[in-house]
């Protein structure tokens, strides 16, 4: 028997927007949650999410990544993401842009995110000219 999962998409955002860190991997994401729900959550939480905290996929130079846990702990996992405040000595936050039972709801909603966000973009430029 499988034990469910939800997947978070979340956005990494860097204080300096002009900043490429091109050292971020999905292990640094990794620890960095890990050690945001130790902070947190102590030893309950770490056993808790132990076995099911995954970084999916993580695109650097997006600053997508999916985020894969136990349904009953994805409130801990989201809450604890959101205290993240640096990332290889880099000021940032992380943002939940949308919470999935499965990959592809979120690969769906990080499409149809991108057409409104490149649409927006191409309207400021129309209006700019």
């Amino acid at each position: 028997m499988s034990i469910p999962a939800m997947y978070l998409l979340a956005e990494i955002i860097y204080e300096n927007e002009k900043l490429n860190d091109t050292t971020l991997t999905s292990t640094i994401l990794y620890r960095a949650i890990k050690d945001a729900i130790g902070m947190l959550y102590g030893d309950y939480g770490l056993s808790c999410i132990a076995s099911s905290l995954t970084v999916k996929y993580l695109n650097v130079q997006t600053r997508i990544a999916f985020i894969r846990c136990n349904r009953n702990y994805f409130r801990m996992v989201w809450s604890a993401i959101t205290f993240i405040k640096s990332i290889n000595d880099c000021s940032c936050l992380i943002r939940t842009m949308h919470l999935g039972g499965t990959i592809r709801s979120c690969q769906k909603f990080l499409i149809k995110f991108n057409k409104k966000e490149l649409s927006l973009l191409l309207s400021q430029l129309n209006d700019n000219t």
